[in-house]
């Protein structure tokens, strides 16, 4: 019989023909030896997240759930809304051995905190329960796994798409960007050309704007669109210096500087934004931005979302990132937090953290068809929501790697100067292969 669970009238009587209706009676009375050994069994998990105070509701849905069924098991949960929680916060309670049991993680932080020993591994008890990740997005596990082993579980992902201007689009009787996606980066610019004004010698209207390729982590699925390379095989190699990565990164400075059909950042006014101003015909942005765009955008104009371009590979320049869900491996209670871990990431589980909120796309992909059902209720745009899941598909598997922070930044600042400056992108590239080398030697994996 389990323990844990309470004991109903039935079991009762059972237990009173066979050893007398007083000692089984007795036996469940508080400080009794059955009493004493459910106190024992109870457990309490940390449990941290780090997100917007409208999401905790929810989270504490999904607690109540869990604490239903696993009545011995006590979740008390923190919601650390610090901006310093990935570059501070976990990192100094890691290296003092206090993390919480389970923890809001980043699929791109996973090797870091892998190859410093701060997460748990869960393979074993994947394997213990013939735990499949058939359901989760190939791209993602990819960044969840260090040499083999699983260091996390997910809870969303985002990737991207090409939002665009309806009504920009109808004043100037041009055809909307293709829904099946069946069009190329060359395309594109074509049409971005179409957009450009001018008024009293200043620009007032742009064609798009790509600016996600220098926020770092998407950076290397606009790359390998373009056939380039990012990372060796080994993991100990940095390969940006190629042919084709200055025909991508040329090609962008070209639609800055000669085309005039997409914004400098460095020169637009503070505040100004090209996009929600409807002076932006099409941008990139990520699939997360769908519910903030209902708000900022109202009624001003009419937009919706196509796939991105395909750029000279074939395929489209997606290498997504998200949330996860880690276990410390300094956990003493590993196996109730390998339980909590499994149902935070369950169908149902990402139905109501992500599908029902419409937050990014859920790390579940049988969870998606809720989000697309909420997407698109009251007939809110984006039309063509269901792009973000269809793309997903075919993103790119970017490995996660123990250097990913530092090569971020590096990442940005070189691609921030391409698209900002009209330095050489020849030159730029050997400086950045160059200086994300040097950063790979200095870690030890």
């Amino acid at each position: 019989m389990d323990m844990t669970k309470p004991v109903s009238r039935r079991t009762v009587l059972a237990g009173a023909a066979a050893a007398g209706a007083g000692l089984a009676a007795g036996s469940l009375l508080p400080g009794s030896v059955e009493a004493s050994r459910q106190e024992a069994d109870a457990v309490t998990l940390q449990f941290w997240t780090n997100h917007d105070a409208t999401d905790v509701p929810l989270f504490q849905r999904v607690i109540s759930s869990f604490q239903a069924q696993h009545p011995n098991i006590t979740i008390k949960m923190t919601n650390e809304t610090s901006a310093n929680y990935d570059t501070v916060l976990i990192p100094t309670r890691a290296v003092s051995g206090s993390l919480p049991d389970v923890f809001y993680n980043r699929t791109f932080a996973t090797a870091d905190r892998a190859n410093r020993g701060w997460t748990l591994n869960l393979n074993p008890y994947m394997q213990k329960e013939k735990f499949s990740t058939a359901d989760f997005w190939p791209a993602e596990v990819a960044q969840e796994m260090w040499k083999g082993e699983m260091h996390s579980l997910p809870y969303d992902f985002s990737d991207f798409g090409l939002f665009y201007n309806k009504t920009a689009f109808d004043k100037k009787k041009i055809k909307y960007p293709p829904a099946d996606g069946n069009w190329t980066w060359d395309d594109m610019r074509a049409l971005a050309k179409q957009f450009v004004e001018t008024s009293g010698g200043k620009q007032t209207m742009w064609g798009v704007d790509f600016g996600p390729v220098a926020w770092g982590w998407p950076t290397p699925g606009f790359i390998m669109a373009w056939g380039g390379k990012w990372i060796g095989k080994d993991l100990r190699s940095f390969n940006v210096n190629t042919p084709e990565a200055a025909q991508l990164f040329q090609t962008l400075q070209d639609m800055i500087y000669m085309d005039k059909s997409a914004p400098r950042s460095a020169t637009l006014p503070a505040g100004f934004d090209p996009w929600q101003s409807g002076k932006l015909a099409m941008s990139v942005n990520g699939s997360w931005a769908t519910l903030s765009m209902r708000t900022y955008i109202g009624k001003r104009f009419d937009w919706d979302v196509a796939p991105l371009p395909k750029g000279p590979s074939g395929k489209r320049p997606i290498s997504p990132a998200g949330g996860a869900w880690s276990v410390a491996k300094t956990s003493k209670h590993p196996n109730e937090a390998w339980e909590f871990t499994k149902f935070l990431t369950s169908t149902r589980s990402a139905e109501i953290l992500i599908s029902e909120p419409t937050r990014s796309i859920p790390g579940r992909q049988s969870a998606v068809a809720k989000w697309v059902s909420v997407a698109r209720s009251g007939k809110l745009p984006p039309e063509h929501v269901t792009v973000f899941a269809d793309t997903m598909k075919a993103a790119f598997p970017v490995p996660t790697v123990p250097y990913y922070n530092e090569l971020a930044t590096i990442t940005g600042n070189y691609v921030g100067a391409i698209l900002n400056s009209k330095k050489s992108v020849k030159e730029s590239l050997t400086a950045w292969q160059n200086a994300g080398q040097a950063a790979i030697k200095k870690y030890q994996f």
